[in-house]
C-alpha cells in the first residue's frame, strides 16, 4: 500500500492503529512484527527514526490499553485524523490484513476491528 499522500498526524494515528491492532488478541506474532515494521518504512520512517517513532507510538497507546473505553475514545481520535474515504478504507484494508497475517484473527482482534470501521465511518 502506498501512503505517501498521508500526512504526518495521519501517518502517527495509522501506526498507532495499527499497534493497538496487533495487541488487541494479546498475542504477539512474528508476522504482525514483520508487518509493523514494514509499515513503518512505508511511512517514511527508517533506522533510528523508525526506532524513536515506535516507541512514542507505544508510550502513547499505552494510556488507552486496558480500558475498552478509554480505548474505543482513543479509535475515535484517531480515526478522526483521516477525512478522506478513501484513507480511511486503505486504513481498515491495512489493519485487516494485519490481524489476518498470523492466519488467525481473534475475538479480541475482530471486536478492535469493529470498532475502528465505526470510528472511521463516522
Amino acid at each position: 500500500m502506498n501512503f505517501a499522500n498521508f500526512n504526518p498526524d495521519q501517518r502517527r494515528a495509522l501506526l498507532e492503529l495499527a499497534l493497538l491492532t496487533q495487541f488487541a488478541d494479546g498475542h504477539l506474532a512474528a508476522a504482525e512484527d514483520g508487518r509493523i515494521q514494514a509499515l513503518l518504512g512505508q511511512l517514511g520512517f527508517a533506522g533510528e527514526a523508525a526506532a524513536r517513532e515506535l516507541d512514542d507510538a507505544t508510550g502513547r497507546i499505552r494510556r488507552s490499553t486496558g480500558d475498552s473505553a478509554k480505548l474505543a475514545e482513543h479509535a475515535g481520535r484517531l480515526a478522526g485524523q483521516f477525512s478522506d474515504h478513501s484513507h480511511k478504507a486503505q486504513v481498515l484494508d491495512w489493519l485487516s490484513g494485519l490481524a489476518e497475517s498470523d492466519r488467525h484473527i481473534a475475538a479480541g482482534e475482530a471486536e478492535w476491528l469493529r470498532v475502528v470501521r465505526e470510528a472511521l465511518q463516522r
